[in-house]
């Protein structure tokens, strides 16, 4: 197979730089940009704070150990309303009393708190705060939990009816949750798991509670509750969101984290103009948005680009478009998931492989594109790319259809599970 005039696979990077392995002259490194801190998993399964413009190389967490290598992240602005993210002293209790900082966190210090319940019966048990001004419409709540003498803890809201269950010894969604449009719980290792409910609200005021739960919906309400509690850190509640980001540290107010950029690799003596291969091995963080999300070539305009672009629909489309047009190929994916896409293009034919199969194969007479100049993870004008990648690449040349399986396809059983983040039982 040719080897690729550009790779980036993430390894290597300083602030406000992303370095590509090829070319070796270095004009293939991408321009990136992030106005604040942020958050990621390091190599050591903990979450780490990163300063202002420097990339974050995020690790993969299967069952709560990193598994393989790290892939680049890119997320969308963000706000934790929360004002004390980590400090559950300084909310409301109800009939709760709270313990500082008398466990190791997800961040591998002495720094979470401890829930405990207090001997009042016939009452719910529970830490909450607010009221919040929101949005009316999706908000996602989350927070990072570890079992104590009670193993099940709910999510809910105060000023509406969403109530949603998690058990922290299995890891498991309760099935008995209200009024959440969807909920998730992701293993963090050394038993704390991060919780993640979305609740659609109808109002702009609203109060969030974290408590105990006898079982699966069910709250400590009535009788007369055993001593005990359950462990918790990193809350966080997304306006406008309809899935969790990475963490969001506050202490006294809310906190914005600002959204990323990642353009400008590569020169016009990079890009063919004639023919070639853009490949990507990509995931999304959510399988629809309210905006397409796109990696593109292009001369710095949108009327000769090469594009791999998840719709809003969360179909998943490539799209060519020279001097004389646009072409356009789409299909249903898993989004969420990692996807190895690759868009060849040359003067007799379009042809997309998805993961090891070939999609489409259009066949035509397509005129060259003009200037070719710079690979960007947006569509040059909006549509930033947001997800997790682990490898970028174009070819400068036309590949068989043999290679273009290969280059899309899986290497073993093992490499597609762990690319895939599924656990091998």
């Amino acid at each position: 197979m040719a080897t690729p005039s550009l790779a980036m696979i993430p390894s290597g990077y300083k602030a406000s730089k992303v370095y590509s392995v090829l070319p070796e002259s270095g004009v293939g490194d991408f321009d990136f940009t992030r106005a604040t801190t942020a958050t990621r998993v390091n190599s050591s399964g903990l979450i780490e704070e990163m300063a202002i413009n420097v990339p974050r190389l995020e690790y993969p967490l299967i069952d709560g150990v990193v598994n393989g290598c790290p892939s680049l992240i890119l997320e969308p602005q963000r706000t934790n309303l929360i004002p004390y993210s980590e400090s559950i002293n300084n909310w409301m209790q109800e009939r709760v009393t709270v313990t500082v900082d008398s466990v190791i966190s997800p961040q591998g210090n002495m720094s979470a708190d401890k829930i405990n319940i207090d001997s009042t019966a016939t009452a719910t048990h529970q830490a909450y705060i607010g009221p919040f001004t929101n949005t009316v419409g999706n908000v996602c709540v989350s927070g990072f939990f570890k079992k104590g003498e009670y193993e099940w803890v709910h999510i809910g809201s105060g000023t509406a009816t969403s109530k949603a269950f998690f058990n922290l010894n299995n890891g498991t969604i309760g099935e008995k949750s209200q009024d959440v449009v969807s909920s998730n719980i992701i293993d963090y290792g050394n038993g704390w798991y991060r919780c993640i409910s979305v609740v659609n609200v109808s109002t702009t005021s609203n109060f969030w509670e974290f408590g105990m739960a006898i079982e699966d919906g069910e709250r400590i309400i009535n009788g007369t509750p055993e001593s005990g509690g359950f462990y918790a850190w990193g809350i966080q509640v997304e306006d406008a969101s309809s899935y969790a980001t990475s963490y969001i540290k506050t202490n006294g107010s809310a906190v914005t984290r600002n959204a990323e950029t990642c353009t400008g690799a590569g020169d016009a003596s990079t890009f063919n103009d004639s023919e070639g291969v853009l490949f990507a091995n990509v995931k999304y963080f959510t399988e629809t948005d309210s905006f397409n999300r796109s990696i593109t070539i292009s001369n710095n305009t949108i009327n000769n680009r090469l594009q791999i672009t998840l719709l809003a629909n969360g179909e998943l489309l490539v799209l060519y478009q020279d001097g004389s047009g646009i072409q356009t190929i789409q299909t249903t994916n898993k989004p969420t998931q990692f996807n190895k896409v690759a868009l060849s293009y040359g003067s007799n034919s379009l042809r997309f492989y998805l993961n090891g199969i070939e999609i489409e194969n259009v066949l035509g007479n397509f005129s060259s594109m003009n200037s070719l100049k710079t690979l960007r993870l947006d569509n040059t004008i909006s549509e930033d790319f947001y997800g997790s990648t682990k490898e970028i690449a174009y070819y400068d040349t036309s590949l068989t259809d043999l290679e273009l399986e290969t280059l899309t396809s899986w290497t073993s059983f093992s490499d597609m599970a762990n690319g895939q983040q599924y656990s091998i039982i």
